[in-house]
């Protein structure tokens, strides 16, 4: 059994039109748990700006994001929010929390451009992965692939040059939209220079300097925080030259 929230398309529909359902453990899961007697799934619509999770709130399942774009971040010893992920359809956003039962949740998430998050007990899927064994092969490896994403971040907070991790944090905007065009891509949000320098790791004043000297190279233009990046495959190649082969 399932409900949605009002005016929020099924699940599965979400699921349907999902660019990454191929990779997502949860594809398919409203039709799989139609007439079970098992904890409800909730699909809710966010717009721009609202929470979605609020550290130190009641952690009592998974959420995973069907479209849109969530900033997952977490508050340092003193006191300032830092960025953990930039994550799109298919992305868990209390991965760690959800699927080690914790009973608060140890991480934020603000949803940056409209979003669908849906929500699940991890005992639904316990159930289903009694069900289909070889569903837990597909989770592991969507679990992991998020992982390694974070762990990627992190090394780049802490070896790579202030231009090379805001281009990083431009790709990663154009990844988590969903957006897979090699030539010109507008991003779906208004970028403020805090929310740039949060996500890249950096300062406000570092992240004008960088951004003047991306526009010189013609790597993105700009216009009333709206970003465009002309050439994807360029910023790829600039960020590649200038990230360390390890």
């Amino acid at each position: 059994m399932s409900t949605t929230s009002s005016n929020v398309p099924a699940l599965q529909d979400l699921c349907a039109e999902c660019p990454r359902k191929s990779e997502c453990g949860f594809n398919g899961l409203e039709a799989w748990a139609a007439g079970k007697l098992l904890p409800l799934i909730v699909v809710t619509r966010y717009q721009a700006d609202q929470n979605v999770i609020t550290e130190g709130a009641p952690a009592n399942g998974l959420r995973v994001v069907c479209g849109g774009i969530v900033m997952v971040s977490s508050l340092t010893e003193k006191g300032e929010e830092a960025a953990l992920a930039l994550l799109g359809a298919g992305g868990i956003l209390d991965v760690t929390d959800g699927f080690l039962g914790r009973p608060v949740s140890s991480v934020s998430a603000k949803a940056l451009t409209e979003t669908i998050v849906l929500f699940v007990k991890p005992e639904i899927l316990h159930e289903r992965v009694k069900a289909e064994p070889d569903l837990m092969v597909k989770l592991c490896r969507q679990v992991v692939s998020q992982m390694g994403h974070i762990q990627e971040r992190y090394i780049r907070l802490w070896s790579l040059s202030a231009l090379s991790r805001v281009g990083h944090a431009l790709l990663d905007l154009v990844q988590a939209s969903g957006q897979t065009a090699s030539g010109k891509v507008v991003l779906p949000i208004r970028l403020k220079r805090s929310l740039l320098a949060q996500i890249a790791g950096t300062t406000q004043e570092t992240i004008s300097r960088t951004m003047v000297s991306l526009r010189k190279r013609r790597l993105i233009q700009q216009s009333d925080r709206q970003i465009t990046i002309p050439n994807v495959d360029r910023l790829r190649s600039m960020v590649a030259k200038n990230t360390p082969r390890s």
